[in-house]
């Protein structure tokens, strides 16, 4: 939105938390789409999001059945399809706007045309990622750079390759690294702790990923890892996958343990693919042609029933089942209702939503700055309403000092909150002196009040 209103890449966001501001450090290759699209079609920008979703989750879908197929073969990459699509987690990040789903879509490619020596046009897929989001951009350099260093043979052939695509995608980054190292202070004094752990930390939430982990997809997984591990000195793509399962543990389940379920099927899908391939050529080991039949049934039941349910252990019930997002999906068509998803649903599909919002644009002047905590909220009213607010999303870039100079300016005004006086925003001397603000209205959960 700031960068189609100014009509330029905007390196100081003075929407969110107004009217301080903060330093945008965020890649900006979404937000430039973004601004395209807005200027080409002058839609809004909840259908230009509504368009990229659709786009990247069939983008998301061929991708990975057309690389696995190059990979391997058209069976392994019918069932990199199924298993891609089975993690709900995966899928809910598959189907939102956010940079690191466009990431999602790249990390397969990427992988392709570095194993082909495609030296240009690695160097531009992954200055895209770069351009995108830092994670899953360090965690495709850490996959391709140990499996080139595992081998002396593949040293030979790709650490020049590798270098040379590193190096030219960081100049080519460089003018955006340099900003964000003009505003590390912001990176590194935040004003609340960042929901990422630090590597190894004992805080890392293991139990309620482990109760998380697909039970069938394990059973897929882990003959994937022996099998590309087996066949590491064969051929490098065996070594890009099984060090990209070693990564998606050491990177992603230790250091950003929250997420690890969200990014795990990006390589993972395609070894559990081939893990499922070894399972059923095996059953030609066994003697009896009824035991082959019966066999060759539970393992394809097995394989079907990932679409459809997700199979989780180590839970409170021991073994517990939730639906699918095809399932779900399936489920909304028949019964003619939208999706229910608890964190997105008020946003969109709740009409308190569109009341809070038809309030503020008509009772709030566009030069007021409305206080409020929430920051999806928060947002959420900038983006439809053209008002600002003293919040927003993602506190990673945020300074204690920054967030004392915004609880200062809380002193009047409109503000939001679902506690009914308002002392989550207010400074601590109006808490003790009681001066709360008057209670407008009350729209679903949230109070809005002036003061």
């Amino acid at each position: 939105k700031m960068f189609s209103e100014q009509g330029k890449i905007v390196l100081w966001d003075s929407y969110e938390f107004a009217p301080i501001g903060r330093p945008h450090l965020y890649p900006p290759l979404e937000h430039i789409l973004i601004w395209f699209f807005r200027s080409l079609t002058h839609a809004s920008y909840m259908v230009i999001g509504r368009g990229i979703v659709v786009f990247q989750t069939f983008m998301a879908l061929g991708l990975t059945w057309f690389i696995s197929r190059k990979f391997f073969n058209a069976f392994v990459a019918f069932l990199a399809l199924v298993f891609f699509t089975a993690g709900a987690e995966h899928w809910w990040w598959q189907t939102a706007v956010t940079p690191l789903t466009l990431v999602a879509l790249l990390f397969l490619p990427t992988l392709f045309l570095y194993y082909k020596r495609h030296i240009l046009t690695s160097i531009l897929a992954l200055t895209a990622c770069l351009y995108l989001h830092y994670g899953l951009s360090l965690y495709l350099i850490l996959v391709i750079f140990s499996a080139t260093i595992s081998q002396a043979s593949y040293r030979k052939v790709y650490l020049k390759n590798f270098f040379i695509i590193l190096g030219a995608s960081l100049i080519l980054f460089s003018p955006w690294l340099l900003h964000v190292y003009h505003f590390k202070y912001y990176l590194f004094h935040h004003a609340k702790p960042l929901p990422t752990q630090p590597l190894f930390s004992l805080n890392v939430p293991y139990e309620k990923i482990l109760t998380k982990l697909n039970m069938v997809f394990w059973i897929f997984l882990i003959p994937g890892m022996v099998y590309c591990f087996r066949r590491i000195k064969e051929d490098f793509k065996y070594c890009l996958f099984f060090v990209g399962f070693l990564c998606s543990f050491l990177y992603l389940f230790f250091f950003d343990g929250i997420r690890f379920h969200a990014h795990l099927p990006i390589v993972n899908s395609t070894i559990a693919a081939l893990g499922a391939g070894v399972v059923l050529e095996a059953r030609k080991y066994l003697k009896s042609r009824m035991l082959v039949h019966a066999t060759k049934v539970f393992l394809g039941s097995l394989i079907v029933s990932v679409v459809f349910v997700e199979s989780h252990f180590l839970t409170e019930k021991r073994v517990s089942f939730s639906p699918t997002p095809l399932l779900n999906e399936i489920r909304a068509f028949v019964y003619w209702r939208p999706l229910e998803r608890q964190d997105i649903r008020p946003f969109f599909n709740n009409r308190e939503t569109q009341l809070l919002l038809d309030f503020v644009r008509q009772h709030i002047d566009k030069e007021e700055i409305i206080h409020i905590n929430r920051g999806d909220l928060a947002d959420y009213i900038t983006l439809q309403t053209d008002r600002k607010t003293d919040s927003g999303m993602y506190w990673e870039i945020l300074t204690p000092e920054m967030m004392k100079k915004v609880y200062a300016l809380r002193t009047k005004g409109y503000f939001i909150s679902s506690i009914k006086n308002f002392d989550n925003l207010l400074p601590e001397d109006y808490i003790e002196k009681k001066k709360f603000p008057v209670i407008l209205r009350k729209i679903g959960q949230n109070y809005l009040g002036y003061l």
